[in-house]
């Protein structure tokens, strides 16, 4: 079992000098156990700040994770604070129960979601198997988030990323 999978990242944090923590109460190696090269790593389990430190991303839907370049569009700013272009990132296929990796390409936030939307939508991972990515993919994360979660959420994060 991937150990990831359990560890919310509400927490996590990255400091401008590219360390990561990741504080919780109930886990004291809540950081080694949400980094996805945590396996590989010698000093696992003896460090509480970290800069080789590998996030996450979950995906439900696998659509296009498979394409040279695609999309994911988060609610908030926080993976856009998190992952800075050339990052490498865990990237997690609900579907098919597998790590891969991935490179940040790009990063961008907006606080308004239908402009993030109208911009990034047609790239993102689910959008490009959608008739009308910018209107239907607010549908789309309004249901995975929950319609009261999404409606007041602030702004989206929309991260690039190019497998490796």
């Amino acid at each position: 079992m991937q150990t990831f999978l359990n560890i919310k990242t509400n927490a996590l944090r990255r400091y401008p000098d590219n360390h990561f923590t990741l504080t919780c109460a109930s886990n004291g190696n809540a950081l080694c156990d949400a980094c996805a090269a945590s396996s590989e790593c010698p000093m696992r389990y003896q460090k509480k700040r970290c800069d080789q430190f590998v996030p996450v991303l979950r995906f439900a839907v696998n659509a296009n994770l498979d394409l040279p370049l695609y999309n994911t569009i988060r609610i908030g700013k926080a993976w856009s604070d998190r992952l800075p272009v050339g990052a490498r990132v865990g990237v997690w296929d609900d579907v098919k129960r597998e790590l891969s990796f991935a490179e940040v390409k790009g990063n961008y936030w907006g606080k308004e979601k239908d402009l993030v939307l109208a911009e990034h939508a047609a790239r993102n991972h689910i959008g490009m198997t959608l008739a009308a990515p910018a209107i239907e993919l607010a549908g789309v994360l309004a249901n995975c988030y929950g319609k009261g979660f999404y409606a007041k959420s602030f702004g989206l994060s929309v991260l690039y990323l190019s497998p490796i």
